[in-house]
This record gives structure tokens, sequence and C-alpha cells, in this order.
């Protein structure tokens, strides 16, 4: 039962660090759109 528990909450702790890794990504998307964007706009 205690092992269990233990499994549970490392899949918890990397579904977190999953999510974490795929929101920044999805930030770093963004900046980059933004940038060209600017880039476009100052040409």
């Amino acid at each position: 039962m205690q092992d269990d528990m233990e499994l549970k909450e490392q899949k918890a702790a990397l579904k977190a660090e999953k999510q974490e890794k795929e929101h920044g990504i999805m930030k770093e998307i963004k900046a980059n759109d933004i940038e060209l964007r600017a880039a476009k706009e100052s040409n």
C-alpha cells in the first residue's frame, strides 16, 4: 500500500514536470512569434 502511494506521487510529479516543460515551450514559441512579427513590421 505504501509503494502504491509513492508510485502515484512519482507519476503526479512527472506529469507536472511534463506540463511545465510544455508550458515553457509554448512561451518560447509565443516569444519567437512576437519577435518575428516585430521584425516584419519594422521592415
